[in-house]
């Protein structure tokens, strides 16, 4: 479960990096890249 969890969670903020990217937006990037981290860290 916390496997499915990690992975939808890492999609969502990988399409949000995406968007963050196209608008060149350097604090939605570091935000998104935080929340990846966070997310990753809970589900060790």
């Amino acid at each position: 479960m916390a496997v499915k969890n990690l992975d939808n969670n890492t999609n969502e903020i990988r399409a949000q990096i995406t968007e963050a990217l196209k608008e060149d937006n350097e604090g939605a990037i570091t935000e998104a890249l935080v929340r990846m981290a966070e997310n990753i860290q809970s589900n060790i």
